[in-house]
């Protein structure tokens, strides 16, 4: 018998809030009594910490989201255990200043979502924590002692759940994953209007991120006279200041700074005051989108792009009557109607096929009836996949089917699991792929674009996936598109700053293009939240 395991009982009613618990705990002969009401639970098993006993659910099950479900109506026996030994996950917590040990540090093991169960452990005097978990994959939280100065962090030094890394524990105990925790420092400013700096805003919002990689660290909110207080360990950051909700200001970065790649570092060393920012209130560009009879579309998302610049800028969905309002600075915008999945043929305002030919708004004031009518498309979808079928994230081109291949026109990213899809006209096309690390490839597994097949497109078109091989580190690497027009195979962009048709430049910035030597076009393509936006040009013998 195990003694002193914690036994759970969570009740399962959609109608009832996340959580409603019972427990109990098992005594010296490992037995357990709980006492329910009548309902679904799921059965969890906790043993002591002490113990190289691993946790379960009812049934054999290792986690909430597998647990079988209990049906209790009347006195239930014989909801039994028998617990696995699992593996011990060891480290310790120490101070980033001197290196003392840091006790009563809060180690949290595999965080799920609510209701399901996480492992937390606490470290002893000398920093040291252990834990017993069963085979799998986790990530490991370190956070500070209550009432302490010190910022918490994941394995690795990893500020965030999302991009904390993977620890995989599958056949022996995994020894040393340890935390070196900062401090933070304060920083302090004040929120106002950027015309009355006496007008503060109180509610407005501050976010901090890593001034490389851009990853959300910390964030406050301004009080009643708009000052706010935001802490932060040593490191560069980029501050955002956010309007209130529902007001017409407009966000910005520190220093007057309208966007991210403009944004100046902030250095923090220390404690830092008078991180100060006047927001300014924006002007509305607004209009409503409907299909071609005139019925309304909703849920489609509006990008206003910089006119010079081509940076987004802001954005707004349309509601269910078609309409959309976007605040915006004073300038000059181009506006976008993207298909966003939906069946219907991206275009720019005043009917323009894309963002060079796109006609610009000034916008000095309320500007209002920058509409579109949208006419349905087909849609053409599939997967970026490997030889051996697995998902690529990467991105999907088009070209028109009706010239010699491939000017590709357009461009979308794929989603995590390598998912693309384009609306366009019904027509001929010609569909290409790109991951990176794999050779570029053609519809139907293609890779001479003189040999690429067309694609008819008539109606819509799913199922259309790629089959990529992995490029073969063994080749030299070349310094630039082959003279003979050939694709270059998705190879990395040659040090010379040209491209291989089709593929997106490394550095995510516009206007780097390649050349082949017949008169074929090579693309330069933009990315810009999820969209590319593709020039072309020719080059002539």
């Amino acid at each position: 018998p195990v003694a002193q395991v914690g036994v759970v009982a969570t009740l399962d009613d959609p109608a009832v809030p996340c959580c409603v618990n019972y427990s109990a705990q098992t005594d010296s002969a490992g037995h357990y009594t709980l006492y329910v009401r009548a309902g679904r639970y799921r059965i969890n098993f906790q043993p002591p910490s002490t113990s190289d006993f691993v946790i379960e659910y009812w049934n054999d099950k290792p986690d909430y989201a597998t647990a079988t479900l209990l049906d209790v109506s009347v006195p239930t026996s014989s909801i039994d255990a028998v617990l696995e030994r699992g593996f011990h996950i060891t480290g310790r917590v120490t101070d980033a200043v001197g290196g003392g040990a840091v006790q009563g540090s809060v180690v949290t093991i595999n965080p799920q979502t609510c209701c399901q169960a996480f492992t937390v452990v606490q470290t002893d005097p000398d920093g040291t924590y252990s834990v017993t978990v069963r085979p799998g994959t986790y990530k490991i939280g370190f956070n500070p002692p209550y009432g302490t100065d010190f910022v918490s962090q994941y394995w690795n030094g990893k500020p965030d759940l999302a991009s904390a890394d993977l620890l995989v524990v599958d056949v022996a105990n995994t020894p040393n994953i340890n935390a070196v925790l900062a401090h933070v420092f304060r920083l302090t400013g004040r929120i106002t209007d950027s015309s009355d700096p006496t007008l503060p805003l109180p509610n407005a919002f501050v976010s901090a991120y890593t001034a490389v990689g851009f990853q959300y660290i910390a964030s406050g909110v301004a009080g009643s006279d708009g000052s706010y207080s935001l802490y932060l360990p040593t490191g560069n950051y980029v501050v955002f200041f956010g309007p209130p909700y529902l007001s017409d200001y407009l966000g910005e970065y520190w220093n007057d700074k309208r966007d991210q790649l403009s944004a100046d570092v902030v250095h923090v060393t220390g404690p830092m005051s008078g991180l100060d920012a006047g927001l300014a209130r924006g002007i509305l560009l607004s209009g409503r989108v409907t299909d071609e009879t005139g019925s309304p579309i909703p849920g489609l998302f509006v990008n206003v792009d910089n006119s010079t610049t081509a940076m987004f800028v802001g954005g707004a969905p349309t509601d269910a009557d078609g309409r959309y309002s976007v605040l915006v600075p004073a300038g000059s915008y181009k506006v976008l109607f993207p298909s966003n999945g939906l069946p219907f043929i991206e275009e720019w305002w005043n009917d323009k096929p894309s963002f060079a030919a796109a006609d610009p708004i000034d916008v000095t004031s309320s500007v209002s009836g920058i509409n579109a009518v949208l006419a349905r498309g087909v849609v053409i979808s599939g997967h970026i996949r490997s030889a051996t079928g697995a998902t690529l994230a990467g991105a999907a081109f088009l070209a028109d089917g009706n010239t010699p291949c491939c000017v590709f026109g357009v461009g979308h990213g794929t989603t995590a699991d390598g998912a693309y899809s384009f609306t366009v006209p019904p027509g001929n096309y010609f569909v290409g792929f790109y991951a990176d690390g794999y050779e570029f490839q053609y519809w139907n597994g293609k890779t001479d674009p003189l040999m690429a097949d067309v694609l008819s497109a008539v109606a819509d078109r799913s199922g259309i996936d790629s089959s990529l091989a992995p490029i073969d580190s063994s080749s030299p690497a070349g310094s630039g598109p082959p003279a003979d027009g050939s694709p270059p195979g998705g190879s990395p962009p040659p040090s010379d700053g040209t491209l291989p048709a089709g593929s997106p430049p490394s550095d995510g910035t516009p206007g780097a293009s390649g050349g082949v030597s017949d008169d074929r076009a090579i693309v330069s393509i933009r990315p810009v939240v999820q969209r590319f936006d593709a020039s072309w040009s020719s080059v002539g013998t």
